[in-house]
Parts: C-alpha cells; structure tokens; sequence
C-alpha cells in the first residue's frame, strides 16, 4: 500500500521521478508471475509516466537511462504482443515505447522499416541485457507487432484495400528477418556454442509469428509447416530456454505432429527439471489445450490468446 502511494504521489509531485520510475520497472521485470494482467499494465503505464517526466527536465544525463530505455521498451514491445484483446482498450492504448518525443537522446523506431541508431542500442544491451534477444530481433517484433495491431484494425474497418497497400511493408519486413545475422554477443564462454540456436529459434519464431499473426496462415499451410520442421535441429542443440519463451511457443502452437509436439514438450520439462521453474509447466499444459482444439479444426487456427485467458494463465509467463 505505501509503495502505491508513493507511486500515485509522485505522479502528481513530479518529485524523484526517476528513482521511482526505475524502481517500478525493477518491479515489472523481476515481478512477472502473479501478478495480473491489470497490475502488469498499469505498473509500465505509471513506469512510462514517471521516465517521461524525469526526461523533460532541462540538463537531464541519468546514469543508465540506455539500459532503463531498453529494458522498458522491450518489456511494453513484448505486452502489446501478448495482450491484446485482454486488457481494456483504454489501457492498451496506453502502452508505448519512450522515444524520442520525450528525451532526444533516446533512439526510436521512428517508423517501420526505418530504424535509427540500432548500433548504439545493441551496445548497450550487449552491456547490460545479455538475457534478450539480439536487439535488431526486439526491433523486429515491435515493427510486427506494430504491423499485426494495424491490419486487425484495417480488418475491422473492413479496409481490404489499406490492408493489400500494407503487405509490401510486411513482405520487406519478412525478407529483412530471414536475412538477419545477430551481433556477437559476449555471453559466458560454456554457452556461447548455443548462440547460433537460440538466435535461430529467435528468427523462426519471428516469422512464425508473422506468417500467424499478419498473414493469417495457419499450421497446415507449408510455409508454416517447414519453419516448424526447420526449428527441431536447434531446438534439440540449444541448452537454455530461458530468453526464448516467446519464440519457441510461437512456433510450438503450430506444431502438428506427435513428434514435433513431444519435442517441445520434452524441453520445457528439461528446463523446468533444470532451473525448478513452474512456468515451462504451464506453458505445456497452454500448449495441449491449444493442441487439442487445433485437432478440432479444419485449418488448425487457434486463437492462443483467447485459450490462455480461457484457462486463466498468467499469460506473462512467456516473458
């Protein structure tokens, strides 16, 4: 209660924005599971706020504000992601990156396909965040995410037209993800024969997501099928699991055979085994019920988001 208060009276004061804002985001990062899709919201809403305000103060240099940009951007890039369509739209639309608008030394996708300053941003994130993804991948899945929430609302609006103008941007988007070589990463020398295949599920789950998501394709289609196929060589070889929930999910929800589905299921029982983590746990139990109403369907389409919020899985689990 006092932490919330606290929270509340800084927005208003504007006092010690940026310790605050830090702490929230520590709170975020650290505080995944439990917490509710509401409160997870809301704390990177505030989060959002209180940087914003500590950013337009004259003469602003904070210590570690790239790590801090980062570490946001990345964790509101990945909740558009996961919850949309589960959280009021109120407070989807509330759910932004820091760029530029707010502090000109922050880099910003400024628009899609246009992406400033990447280089500076990996550095930093090879210095603080060697748990994410290369950052060009975290570029990658805010421009898709961005790209799939446009063509739902086109698709809405009944706008066959906008949406058809829409596809050459995404068609550029697929190309430059299956042309993708990521940066040297200085990760610890007994794992760093393991870079090639997380980074490979990372570029498969990446065009999984793409294909579902924006293009409407579903496990059957051959496209889909083959990058499934082609995700069972490095997922074998790949020895943490860690920083690629998301990727590895967005393929495993269209795998289709009994193999390829006990595959997946064997490695997030290794790495729950492992670490003594329950979510690779819950994630299998996600993925049979996704399975099983995959079976029911001509097609194979599942809407996974709306499973997860059926089962009332803590949908951050992904994280």
């Amino acid at each position: 209660m006092a932490v919330q208060e606290s929270f509340r009276e800084d927005l208003k004061t504007q006092n010690d924005a940026w310790s605050l804002g830090v702490t929230v985001l520590l709170s975020v990062v650290f505080d995944i599971i439990g917490t509710g899709l509401d409160t997870w919201s809301s704390k990177l809403i505030g989060c959002r706020r209180l940087l914003e305000i500590a950013f337009s103060k004259p003469g602003t240099n904070f210590t570690g504000l790239h790590c801090v940009v980062l570490q946001y951007n990345w964790a509101v890039t990945m909740s558009k992601t996961l919850v949309r369509g589960l959280v009021p739209e109120g407070t989807f639309n509330e759910l932004k990156c820091i760029d530029k608008a707010f502090h000109p030394t922050v880099p910003v996708v400024s628009s899609p396909g246009n992406l400033t300053e990447r280089p500076e941003m990996a550095s930093h994130q090879s210095q603080w965040w060697d748990n994410l993804p290369d950052y060009q991948m975290h570029l990658f899945l805010r421009e898709a995410t961005e790209y799939s929430l446009a063509v739902e609302m086109l698709n809405n609006d009944c706008k066959t037209n906008e949406i058809l103008r829409l596809m050459p941007q995404v068609a550029d988007l697929v190309n430059r993800i299956k042309e993708w070589h990521p940066q040297i990463s200085p990760v610890q020398s007994e794992v760093a024969y393991s870079i090639q295949y997380f980074n490979c599920i990372w570029k498969i789950g990446m065009l999984c997501f793409v294909y579902s998501e924006i293009y409407a394709l579903g496990p059957n289609d051959e496209l889909i099928k083959d990058l499934v196929e082609a995700s069972m060589e490095p997922l074998n070889k790949l020895t943490w699991l860690q920083a690629c929930l998301f990727p590895l999910f967005m393929i495993a929800l269209h795998a289709q055979t009994v193999q390829e589905r006990s595959i997946f299921e064997a490695k997030l029982a290794q790495m729950h085994t492992g670490l003594g983590f329950q979510a690779p746990l819950s994630v299998i139990s996600i993925l049979k019920s996704i399975w099983q109403k995959s079976n029911l369907t001509l097609e194979g389409r599942v809407r996974w988001r709306d499973v997860m919020k059926g089962l009332g899985a803590e949908i951050n689990i992904l994280l």
